[in-house]
């Protein structure tokens, strides 16, 4: 039987307007603005209408809200997160106990076919043949009903 190989590939970041970034990452558009305006997150991408998040400011706020729990000053905070590096700032985010919504988590090749693993939570895990655009789409369906399943509790 041949071993599973991991390989390093991961996907495109995803983009976000502001209101999307909010929503996912459970905070305030005044709270995102609070965080730029104190230099807790990066700037965004652009400017106006045109304005862009990305996944690190998705990450960034999940760990700032994780250590505002610990009752940790927000100067603190930015102290500690202004030098991580986004691998670094997930990392944190495990250390604390805390799952990552990122659900592509690597590449896995079995047997000549690459598939994507996608982490739905802790234990539970979506394999999907990265060349089949059917079954991709497939996977897209089943991973927004998941998140859909998980919002409504």
């Amino acid at each position: 039987m041949t071993p599973l190989r991991y390989s390093c590939k991961l996907p495109p970041m995803k983009k976000y307007r502001i209101s999307e970034l909010a929503e996912k990452a459970g905070v305030s558009r005044r709270t995102i603005h609070y965080y730029l305006a104190r230099r807790l997150i990066p700037s965004p991408e652009g400017s106006g209408l045109a304005t862009i998040y990305t996944e690190e400011h998705y990450y960034r706020i999940l760990l700032i809200k994780k250590w505002q729990s610990s009752f940790l000053p927000l100067e603190e905070i930015r102290r500690k997160i202004l030098p991580l590096t986004l691998s670094e700032v997930k990392q944190a985010l495990e250390e604390t106990g805390e799952v990552i919504p990122c659900p592509i988590l690597s590449h896995i090749q079995i047997l000549g076919t690459v598939y994507e693993r996608v982490l739905l939570e802790d234990g539970l895990e979506l394999h999907v043949n990265s060349k089949n655009q059917k079954t991709r789409e497939q996977a897209s369906e089943i991973i927004s009903w998941w998140e859909n399943q998980k919002k409504e509790g």
